[in-house]
């Protein structure tokens, strides 16, 4: 049978993440982008920003489950669609709470470290925990959510194996970390005080925050979402 459709809704970042928790079924294969994949996202996001546009980042499948837990119900949605997106865009996130650390001046770092933490935060973790908000499958669970605990650049790193058979989404999340990295370290050397710093940092943050369009569709069941998994699933390529 296929899955019914719930609800197909326009959403944004702030409040896809702050409802809940975003998990990536088991299943799913691994985080598969590459650097042409990341620098395309990156370019397309800061193009956006430039243009004061929003951004339509495309259609994400979700299945909610609510997980009753002793202190509240908190939402959890599986995310059948659109984990390369989600995952490129946590480790954005990440990194931005890191950017101060690049810049010379302390003083903007402290006011840049400060709204990174009041905005930022919330949308990786869920509230006053360490839990991240997004759950990626299970080869890369564990590794990532140890990245995004990270209190500074050098702690935030993802340890990986380098053989095994989780080696090789292992080595493109490490990649990702390294190439978003080093796609703000060049935008701020091409800026470089020729620009107001903090003022660029709000507009880029309060852009992820609110300007990205996504359209969320939800199914009611997600065991025969195999079904039309398959066919959107890496445009096309069976899931096997």
């Amino acid at each position: 049978a296929m899955p019914n459709i719930l609800r197909s809704s326009p959403i944004d970042i702030d409040l896809l993440l702050s409802r809940g928790r975003l998990e990536i079924p088991q299943y799913q294969r691994s985080y598969s982008w590459r650097n042409r994949e990341i620098t395309e996202f990156l370019e397309d996001l800061y193009g956006a920003v430039q243009h004061t546009e929003s951004w339509f980042l495309g259609i994400i499948y979700t299945y909610n489950s609510q997980d009753e837990t002793t202190h509240a119900r908190r939402l959890t949605s599986l995310l059948l669609d659109g984990q390369q997106r989600m995952t490129t865009l946590f480790i954005l996130l990440k990194e931005l709470t890191l950017y101060y650390e690049i810049l010379p001046d302390f003083d903007v770092a402290d006011l840049v470290k400060n709204y990174s933490n009041a905005t930022l935060t919330s949308l990786i973790f869920e509230t006053g925990t360490d839990t991240p908000r997004l759950k990626l499958d299970e080869a890369n669970r564990d590794q990532f959510a140890e990245y995004l605990r990270g209190g500074t650049r050098e702690e935030a790193t993802f340890n990986y194996y380098q053989n095994g058979e989780f080696a090789k989404s292992h080595e493109l999340l490490n990649k990702a970390i390294t190439v978003v990295r080093e796609w703000l370290d060049k935008d701020f050397d091409q800026f470089r005080g020729h620009r107001d710093e903090l003022e660029n940092f709000k507009r880029l943050v309060r852009f992820i925050i609110s300007g990205i369009e996504l359209i969320e569709i939800q199914l009611d069941n997600h065991a025969s979402f195999y079904n039309i998994f398959e066919n959107i699933n890496d445009r096309g390529r069976r899931l096997s």
